[in-house]
């Protein structure tokens, strides 16, 4: 049995023509016996969209950069959610005015363009909720944007990821793509030799 994990966005999707393309490749590559795993940082909502609008088929689905993991019933086999605590804490880190960084300025009424956050399937909730599994802020572009990343990474117990020049995402420390793909890996007793990961990011 190998395992075949694909990233989503500029990955398996670059286009309409290439999504029909990878799904029958992934089709003949599953009917051998082997598993197809999407690992994406999309929230189980945003991904959920594209499930549905191109009939995707998958064994495993690791969403919000590893926090959770579900089968291809949509059931939660595992989940790291961050501790209250230290999601607040962050929140004031995250949302406080900066200096020489400043939030996405959005003219609209809902704040979920600025900044929000996810639980296990639920996602643009705000800092209120708690076991929260990813917090995703949006600032202005500027060069303070990398140096808070790389703050909060060596402050907090957590892994935050500067997903575009302007935009931070943050999840649990206890997790990441690579270990959400060895918990997988595990149930079938697959060695990394028959593991293949295609993707275009760090995560």
């Amino acid at each position: 049995m190998k395992i075949l994990v694909s990233d989503y966005d500029d990955t398996f999707f670059l286009n309409e023509e290439d999504i029909e393309k990878n799904k029958k490749a992934v089709q003949t590559f599953r009917e051998k016996g082997n598993l197809f795993v999407i690992a994406t940082g999309r929230s189980f909502k945003d991904i959920k969209e594209e499930i549905i609008k191109y009939n995707l088929k998958f064994d495993y689905l690791i969403i919000n950069h590893g926090a959770t993991i579900l089968n291809q019933k949509e059931e939660i086999l595992f989940n790291f959610s961050m501790p209250n605590i230290v999601c607040q804490n962050l929140k004031e880190v995250l949302l406080n005015k900066h200096p020489e960084i400043k939030l996405l300025n959005d003219n609209s009424e809902s704040e979920e363009n600025i900044y929000f956050c996810c639980s296990k399937l639920e996602s643009r909730l705000s800092f209120m909720h708690e076991e929260l599994t990813k917090i995703a802020v949006c600032y202005e572009k500027g060069n303070g944007v990398s140096y808070l990343n790389d703050l909060i990474n060596k402050k907090f117990p957590v892994h935050s990821y500067l997903v575009s020049e302007n935009m931070i995402e943050i999840i649990s420390k206890n997790t990441n793509k690579a270990k959400a793909i060895e918990k997988i890996a595990n149930i079938y007793d697959v060695n990394d030799k028959n593991i293949f990961v295609i993707g275009n990011g760090h995560s």
